[in-house]
């Protein structure tokens, strides 16, 4: 059984449109899952139906929806079925605890402020489950959002301030964190250790006091660092034992330093030409040739020598200024994410390269398949326009 919950954060005519057409294109047109036989599921609310939180977790059936009025709740969550939990307003439903996660899939958190506990939401051996329009501050000393054992998550469109940490994996792979505005941690934005084949798309990473992104150890490779802002803080990416990931369309802005390597790992930091890498602020190069090799007359955006970070990486295709992401989901490049990025996709789904239908424009997951992650990020974007902020 597929569920596929797109949670507020947009027009609920929009979300509910989108999740429409994508479960009408994948269940009705294509046929690729079975229509679900299931009881119906239940709201509960809090405080009318029971007062606390933990309250209506336990009585829930899985599947149900608890609502959660605005008010501050003292209280630390234990979420251990599939369940959704919905604040009226994410200024003033205020959760004064953590909200603990452990080995369910599925679940939703969406519209809280949760605050002033070790942890903000915890995600233990968790699967597929959907955290958004979330703010989460003062939380000390672990990350405000963090995922250990966990895959397939998808984050996106939280604030998370003014704590030690913003986001933390840990033996976490192919989850989604974008659109989250991660600023002024005493520590770090964004720490992946031990993690890999995870997409960090489209974040505001600023202002943290040691560094916005780090890549740790080995296992931390495959990963996607792309269409993210990083700026002013200490460092703008530390990586130490990380090999194998791919670091492009970022802007790189006064950073106290861009980056530090520890050693001698190897990373990819460009898609490429014309796709082009990241934006430097430091970078003092010349725009005035084109082409693969930069040897024809005429600028291209593209910087003429590449940002050398070490003997062992560089980015061979830095912007001259800042780069702006198209609409994400936009698969047909006309300025709006609608039904017909939906349809291409739809003609590549479970497509690879070297597949007949494969289409590349289609990945915007970017994991080299076409599945229910690149689904999810056309219908969270469905009906945005290049205006839209």
């Amino acid at each position: 059984m597929l569920r596929i919950r797109l949670i507020l954060g947009e027009p609920l005519s929009r979300l509910f449109l989108a999740a429409c057409l994508l479960i009408n294109l994948l269940s009705t047109t294509l046929g690729l899952f079975p229509t679900p036989t299931h009881a119906a599921s239940q709201t509960i609310s809090v405080p009318e139906d029971f007062e606390t939180i933990q309250a209506a977790v336990n009585t829930a059936s899985p599947g149900d929806t608890i609502q959660v009025a605005a008010g501050i709740y003292y209280e630390c969550v234990t979420v251990n079925k599939t369940v959704t939990l919905i604040g009226e307003d994410p200024l003033t439903t205020i959760i004064d605890g953590i909200v603990f996660v452990k080995n369910v899939s599925n679940v939703v958190i969406s519209r809280f402020t949760i605050r002033n506990g070790g942890d903000g939401i915890f995600l233990e051996y968790c699967t597929d489950c959907t955290i958004n329009g979330n703010i989460i501050k003062s939380i000390c000393p672990h990350p405000s959002i963090l995922l250990e054992y966990s895959e397939g998550n998808v984050v996106y469109n939280n604030s998370l301030l003014s704590s030690c940490d913003g986001i933390g994996l840990f033996e976490s792979n192919k989850n989604v964190f974008a659109n989250n505005k991660i600023s002024d941690n005493t520590r770090e934005g964004i720490r992946i250790v031990s993690s890999k084949d995870n997409v960090i798309s489209a974040n505001e990473i600023t202002g943290n006091r040691e560094w916005g992104i780090s890549l740790l150890f080995d296992h931390t490779h495959g990963n996607i660092i792309k269409g993210n802002t990083v700026s002013k803080n200490y460092y703008g990416i530390v990586i130490q034992g990380a090999n194998g990931n791919a670091i492009y369309h970022n802007n790189f802005i006064n950073n106290t330093h861009q980056i530090y390597m520890y050693g001698n790992e190897r990373n990819m930091w460009d898609d490429g030409y014309p796709f082009g890498g990241n934006y430097w602020s430091d970078y003092n190069g010349t725009d005035l040739h084109c082409g693969p090799y930069q040897d024809v007359t005429g600028s291209d955006g593209i910087g003429d020598t590449p940002y050398v970070i070490d003997e062992y990486n560089k980015d061979r295709y830095p912007f001259v200024n800042p780069w702006v992401p198209k609409v994400l989901g936009d698969i047909n490049s006309d300025g709006i994410t609608d039904i017909f990025d939906l349809t291409i996709a739809a003609t590549a789904f479970a497509s690879k390269p070297g597949y007949p239908n494969w289409n590349p424009d289609t990945d915007v997951y970017t994991d080299r398949i076409i599945d229910i992650f690149d689904f999810v990020i056309i219908a969270v974007n469905y009906g945005k326009t290049a205006e839209d902020p």
